[in-house]
């Protein structure tokens, strides 16, 4: 099964939609615990605070038994130095990237069996019509999601 980390999923009400999704595909709360089909990453506000939204969805992952990491945000300039130094130009970053960009291209994962993408349909619609009710907007194409995540 592969982890899917996220950086986007925040607030309590997504937070929580996401974790019936990933009970869904992990096949059970216990299987979710030992092999957690996601995790998240929280990014804290420089100088190094947090804000309600992100704090909320971590603690729905973080009780769920999900990983949850704090990632720093500096923001060049003001609270980190302006330049970058003497570094040449294909340094780490650059080299994730392009090792990210080929994994995109390359990998062909398994697509999740039909029951499966129904009930997660069914979940994105819930939590869809939710935000639409509070005059708010999700977006993303579940295809997309969906067609990425392997069951096994």
């Amino acid at each position: 099964m592969v982890n899917v980390q996220s950086v986007t999923i925040i607030g309590k009400e997504l937070a929580q939609h996401a974790m019936q999704m990933a009970e869904v595909i992990a096949g059970s709360k216990e299987n979710l615990r030992e092999r957690p089909p996601i995790s998240s990453l929280v990014c804290t506000i420089a100088p190094l605070g947090q804000d309600t939204h992100g704090i909320e969805g971590a603690m729905v992952f973080a009780e769920a038994g999900i990983p949850v990491g704090f990632m720093v945000m500096p923001n060049i300039g003001s609270t980190s130095p302006a330049t970058m130094g003497n570094r040449p130009q294909s340094d780490i970053r650059e080299r994730a990237r392009h090792r990210f960009e080929k994994i995109l291209v390359e990998h062909q994962p398994d697509p999740l069996p039909e029951d499966i993408q129904i009930v997660l349909q069914n979940i994105l619609k819930a939590a869809e019509s939710q935000e639409t009710n509070k005059g708010l907007r999700i977006q993303c194409d579940s295809s997309i999601y969906l067609g990425n995540m392997q069951h096994r």
